[in-house]
C-alpha cells in the first residue's frame, strides 16, 4: 500500500561520452547519489550494458562514434516536488508515474509547487548566465593569447597559414578566419600567401 502523498515512479536515465569504462563509472556513481538522496527510495535498479553507437558526425574532427548507457530506476518519492527536484538535478530520459492513478493537489499545495519549480528555473537561469559571461572571458583572453602568439611568431619572419598553422596547433582553415580578423584590425598584413606583422608608417620630423 503507497504512502498517502507518495508517488511510485519508473525512471530511465541515460548517458553518452566515450570511453566506455568512463561512463560505465559515471553510471554508477550517479545511482549511488541518487541512493543517498532525501525523501527518495530506491526500490529497483535495471542497468543495462554499455552500446557503442554511430554519431552520424559529418565533419573533420567531429566524434564518430560514443558509447551509450542507460539505467532503469524503480523508486519512491515523498511528493512530486520531489520528482520535479529529481527531474532538474538528474535530467532523466523519460519518467512514469506508476502509482497513485490520480493526484488531488489543493490550491495551497499547487501554488507552493509552482513557486519551488520558478526558483529552481531562476536558479538554473543565473547558472547559465554565469556559464555564458565566463565563456565569453575565456573566449576573450583566448583570442588574446592567440593573437600575441601570431604577432610573436610574426614579428621577425614572414610565414604562410599552413606553417602558422604547425607552430601554433591549430588547424589552418580556422587560422585563416581568425588571421582575416586580424587584417581586418590592421595587426597583420598579407604578401602574397605569408603573413606578417604591419610596420608603423614613418612619420615625418615635424617642422619647429
Amino acid at each position: 500500500m503507497l504512502m498517502e502523498g507518495w508517488l511510485k515512479c519508473r525512471i530511465v536515465i541515460e548517458l553518452m561520452g566515450k570511453p566506455k569504462e568512463h561512463i560505465e563509472q559515471t553510471m554508477q556513481k550517479y545511482i549511488e547519489k541518487i541512493k543517498t538522496e532525501e525523501m527518495i527510495s530506491v526500490l529497483d535498479v535495471q542497468l543495462a550494458d554499455a552500446t557503442l553507437i554511430d554519431t552520424n558526425a559529418q565533419e573533420e574532427g567531429q566524434v564518430k562514434q560514443m558509447w551509450t548507457i542507460f539505467a532503469e530506476l524503480e523508486m519512491l518519492m515523498k511528493e512530486p516536488k520531489v520528482l520535479t527536484t529529481f527531474c532538474l538535478n538528474y535530467m532523466p530520459a523519460s519518467i512514469e508515474i506508476i502509482e497513485p492513478e490520480e493526484i488531488v493537489w489543493t490550491n495551497q499545495k499547487t501554488t507552493m509547487f509552482f513557486n519551488d519549480l520558478q526558483a529552481r528555473l531562476h536558479q538554473l537561469d543565473m547558472i547559465a548566465k554565469q556559464t555564458k559571461t565566463e565563456v565569453v572571458y575565456l573566449r576573450k583572453n583566448i583570442h588574446d593569447l592567440l593573437k600575441n602568439y601570431v604577432t610573436l611568431l610574426l614579428r621577425h619572419n614572414a610565414l604562410t597559414a599552413e606553417q602558422l598553422s604547425k607552430l601554433i596547433g591549430v588547424k589552418k582553415e580556422i587560422l585563416e578566419d581568425f588571421l582575416d580578423t586580424l587584417i581586418d584590425k590592421e595587426i597583420i598584413v598579407m604578401d602574397g600567401e605569408k603573413y606578417r606583422v604591419k610596420t608603423d608608417e614613418k612619420r615625418e620630423p615635424s617642422e619647429s
